[in-house]
């Protein structure tokens, strides 16, 4: 795991090797033409994402997976959230930890393989038709018939829902908290593209209408699972956040250090010096939480769902406050379309608010420490 700030040495050379297909395949050119793109993304570089066994990084081997942890999938997070990345692999991250969370032998033996090797992608509807981002809130109209189940409703910002094979669905039977699996190629099933702040993470809305629907793990016995996933949906965006703080803070660094107004370095001005102190000292405290996270959530320790939401809260505020400073740094160039810091403050709002608001997560912090 992460020894203080220092990596192992296979951690460091899985960095390397994604660092360098990312810059390779995916500068920001490449990045704005496959988040204009019908489908979102970029087909060849979510090749090499599967051919390089990210998409599967943490499958089991049994399933054609490489095995391995949170730690190896948050380095992978963190370069792809450097460069904004266009790609379905937040989905299909936060679905194999759903599948595997659920327990089901049947629907990892059907799903996961195909996760593996990209030859299906599978999303996750987290937000519930209420507007919540919490297993609590989660309600459909759910009908049973024998054994066959059937949902009617309606679900929001689902990220890639227009790429999705399959779409799990988390909802409320009888018996409690279920999990449901759609193949999207059902009648009945309406997908409608969002257009969002950040348009590098596509979403859309999708819409059921009694759509034939496969139950996963046992009637009732969800909420675990679920709560699960969004655990692991968090942990991957405070990945990226950190990713991307990093490389805003490089940006500004680097234009301060180049660029002259009145005869001097802007990075000889005492503003200047201060918002370049307090981005380093958000990008720090961003990587320890980041880390941290990492390593309980690894141990499985306990404390996990408390950091959870203390660390979705403060990576998301000091993100935007990054980002916002890096836009003062570059002056009227940080404001102009060409530039590629917008991608970055849009991607940092968005990631605010996806989840849950950081006000949320305080909430549900405190409700945590107050239980225990």
């Amino acid at each position: 795991m992460y020894i203080a700030d220092v990596e192992i040495e296979e951690h460091s050379e899985l960095r390397e090797v994604v660092r360098d297909l990312v810059d390779t395949l995916s500068p920001m050119s490449a990045v704005r033409t496959a988040a204009e793109s019908e489908s979102g993304h970029d087909p060849k570089m979510w090749q090499a994402l599967v051919d390089m066994g990210l998409v599967g990084l943490t499958v089991p081997e049994q399933f054609g997976g490489a095995g391995a942890g949170v730690a190896e999938q948050a380095i992978a997070f963190q370069e792809l959230g450097r460069r904004l990345v266009p790609s379905p692999l937040f989905s299909s991250a936060v679905a194999s930890a759903l599948i595997e969370a659920i327990g089901d032998a049947q629907a990892s033996e059907r799903y996961l393989a195909k996760i593996a090797d990209g030859s299906l992608v599978v999303a996750v509807a987290l937000r519930s038709d209420d507007g919540q981002w919490s297993s609590a809130g989660v309600a459909s109209d759910v009908t049973q018939s024998g054994d066959s189940w059937s949902i009617t409703g309606s679900r929001s910002f689902v990220i890639d829902a227009l790429l999705a094979d399959v779409i799990l669905v988390p909802a409320k039977t009888q018996s409690g908290l279920s999990l449901f699996a759609i193949d999207t190629a059902e009648s009945g099933v309406s997908r409608e593209k969002l257009t969002t702040l950040d348009f590098t993470r596509r979403m859309g809305d999708v819409a059921f209408d009694n759509v034939p629907a496969m139950l996963l793990g046992v009637e009732g016995q969800a909420k675990d699972a679920v709560d699960e996933a969004f655990r692991r949906a968090i942990l991957v965006t405070v990945c990226e956040q950190a990713g991307a703080a990093e490389l805003l803070m490089g940006m500004a660094v680097d234009y301060a250090k180049s660029r002259y107004q009145f005869g001097r370095l802007i990075g000889e001005f005492q503003a200047i010096k201060h918002k370049l102190a307090e981005m380093a000292l958000d990008v720090e405290r961003m990587k320890s939480v980041q880390q941290h996270l990492v390593r309980v959530t690894a141990q499985n320790s306990p404390g996990r769902v408390v950091l959870t939401h203390l660390a979705k809260a403060y990576c998301s505020e000091a993100l935007f406050r990054i980002a916002a400073d890096t836009i003062q740094t570059l002056g009227g160039l940080g404001y102009t379309w060409e530039h590629d810091a917008h991608l970055y403050f849009r991607r940092a709002k968005s990631a605010e608010v996806l989840l849950g608001t950081p006000e949320i997560h305080r909430e549900l912090m405190l409700g945590v420490l107050e239980n225990t």
